[in-house]
Order: structure tokens, then C-alpha cells, then sequence
């Protein structure tokens, strides 16, 4: 981390990215937001009508977008990541510019739609450079580009072999 937080603290945008595990970030990444505490003094303010740490005067107030995958093909399993990372965000008294998820992503990823994929996450990274946000909606068009049965029937025919 001593190498890592003063690019963190000058970093215009910080990309978070983590698949979901048990409906959150990886132990790995949870360790790393909890390791950003030295960007913030141990004194805090009133921020948005809510308690934060007072952000250290050389740490830029920059952006947060997250960027996730998930084996299970509903939206609705990034909700805990989602919130969470938006919660560090206001605590590090940075903006969230988005997100891209892809849902079902190890099927998507060995899909015909990679590319097509791709072709999105690639514009999305332009926009945010250009616009300061990703896209909304980006992710239903993901989410839309495989079924919850083909990733059910995927999933199953794959575990099945060890059960």
C-alpha cells in the first residue's frame, strides 16, 4: 500500500474491479478500501448531512467507477457490491461515475458476443474519459446479450460432471 496510495490519492479516476463473490467484493479487494484509510484524517465533518472523515488536503477529490462480472446472470446480484462501493466512494469524498457489470460473464465471455462486448466496454472507457461518466444502461445491454437459461443450463452442465 505505500506504493499504492499516493496513486490513489492523485488519480482522476480510481476503477474498482472485482468479480462478486457471496454477493460482494473479493477478500482481496475489501482489504484494499480498507487500506485507503490513510487518505482520510481520523477527524471527521458533516458531509451530505452524514459523519465522514475529513479527506486529507493532498488527496484528490477525483472519481470511482466499478467494474464487475458475476457467474449468476440477474442484475440484481450486483445490488450489495454496488452499494457498498458507492458507500467507500462518499466516505473517500469522491464522485461515482458508474459502472460496468457483465452478468453470467464467464459464459458471456466465451460467447459470440465477446466482441460485441467489448466493442461497449471500449466506448464506455471514451465516454468516461470524455464525458467524466460511464454510460447508464450499458450494462442491461450486456446483461441482455445472454439468457438466465442458457447460463442455468451452462452452470449445470458443468457442475454436475463433480457431483
Amino acid at each position: 500500500m505505500k506504493s499504492l496510495l499516493p496513486l490513489v490519492a492523485q488519480s482522476d479516476i480510481l476503477a474498482l474491479a472485482t468479480p462478486v463473490y457471496v454477493d460482494g467484493m473479493t477478500g482481496p479487494m475489501k482489504t484494499f478500501m480498507d487500506r485507503l484509510i490513510p487518505l482520510l484524517k481520523g477527524r471527521v465533518e458533516l458531509r451530505d448531512d452524514h459523519m465522514r472523515h475529513i479527506v486529507r488536503e493532498d488527496v484528490k477529490q477525483g472519481k470511482v467507477v466499478l467494474l464487475s462480472a458475476s457467474g449468476f446472470a440477474e442484475m440484481d446480484n450486483f445490488d450489495p457490491l454496488i452499494s457498498h462501493v458507492k458507500a467507500a466512494t462518499r466516505n473517500l469524498g469522491r464522485e461515482y461515475a458508474g459502472e460496468i457489470l457483465i452478468p453470467g460473464g464467464w459464459l458471456l465471455l466465451r460467447s459470440k458476443a465477446m466482441e460485441e462486448v467489448t466493442g461497449m466496454v471500449r466506448s464506455a472507457g471514451v465516454e468516461l474519459v470524455e464525458k467524466g461518466r460511464i454510460p447508464g444502461g450499458l450494462s442491461r445491454k450486456i446483461h441482455e446479450l445472454v439468457s438466465r437459461d442458457e447460463v442455468v443450463d451452462a452452470l449445470n452442465a458443468y457442475y454436475g460432471k463433480f457431483e
